[in-house]
């Protein structure tokens, strides 16, 4: 071969060479512009979850919150409504969660519970209209040692003998004597009988359901501090209204001092009335103004759609 014929061959696949050289670089250029678009997706959509984990959080931080401050407060009433019934509050706890499946609220449950206690103590003195009552049930408000039963127990007690009889006027009757007005109300819960309020409360204390009273003193003094911190705050604001009052009232003197002068109030209300006009005046000319085009419009519409004669 020739050195013509070889160097032409170089040249050749020197030229060939640098064609896919090119063709690569170009190859690489588009694959890094893809890769590129895909990890700014796979960023955003990172970020994107990143957002939601914490905003998931944040949300889930303030439902902990209000699910415990809502707790506190139903220990903090339940512990106070168990100082008025008599009842140790584990006790109560325990009988509330019997009466929801009676159809019975904590409310009317402490209500009947203190007339019962009331109910119970005439009865040991012999006086008082509930003591047929008891006779009736053949239950005895007083223990082996003389000392008057709980409300609790007497409860229980009732419920074991009410239980047996038959729904009806009697029964109803029955109710009323023993626990006042709301002893109508409680008859779902009597229903259950001694067994079955004893079993509910036994529940109520595996479920975590049920707490003594010194975690419902705990709840009243966290909500004590509360109310106190409100107080504070309270009183804040209105030291802060007491400095700023006599300044107040300066200046609404003044404004009404300078508003009721008749010259003052006379320049306001020509100039409130010229006001008026002058909208007035620009609505009707608005108004004129569509109703013009319309109507131009409209004979302008009439006219496209006659048919020349």
């Amino acid at each position: 071969m020739s050195l013509g014929k070889v160097s032409i061959a170089i040249e050749a696949a020197m030229a060939g060479f640098e064609s896919d050289m090119g063709r690569a670089q170009r190859l690489l250029e588009k694959e890094t512009k893809r890769m590129e678009k895909d990890l700014a997706a796979i960023g955003a959509k990172a970020k994107m979850v990143g957002t939601a984990i914490g905003a998931g959080i944040v949300a889930g931080l303030a439902s902990v919150a209000t699910a415990t401050k809502r707790a506190i407060d139903e220990m903090d009433e339940l512990g106070e409504t168990a100082q008025k019934v008599g009842l140790p509050t584990e006790e109560l706890s325990a009988l509330a969660y019997a009466a929801s499946f009676g159809a019975v609220n904590t409310e009317t449950l402490s209500s009947s519970l203190v007339k019962l206690t009331k109910n119970a103590s005439d009865a040991r003195q012999g006086v008082g209209e509930a003591q047929k009552g008891f006779k009736a049930l053949g239950i005895d408000v007083q223990n082996a040692d003389g000392s008057m039963k709980s409300s609790g127990d007497l409860l229980t007690e009732i419920a074991g003998k009410f239980a047996k009889y038959r729904d009806g006027a009697e029964k109803t009757a029955l109710a009323v004597n023993l626990f006042g007005k709301s002893g109508a109300e409680l008859i779902p819960l009597l229903n259950l009988g001694a067994e079955g309020i004893e079993n509910l409360k036994q529940e109520a204390e595996d479920l975590g359901l049920t707490f003594d009273d010194v975690t419902a003193n705990r709840a009243g003094a966290f909500n004590d501090q509360l109310d106190k911190i409100r107080g504070i705050a309270k009183g804040l604001w209105q030291q802060i209204a007491s400095q700023l009052l006599p300044v107040l009232v300066n200046l609404t003197e003044r404004f009404f001092n300078s508003a009721k002068g008749a010259e003052t109030l006379g320049k306001f209300v020509t100039t409130a009335v010229t006001g008026i006009k002058l909208l007035t005046s620009v609505g009707v000319v608005v108004v004129g103004v569509f109703k013009t085009l319309g109507e131009a419009l409209g004979g302008g519409a009439g006219r496209v759609g006659e048919r020349p004669s």
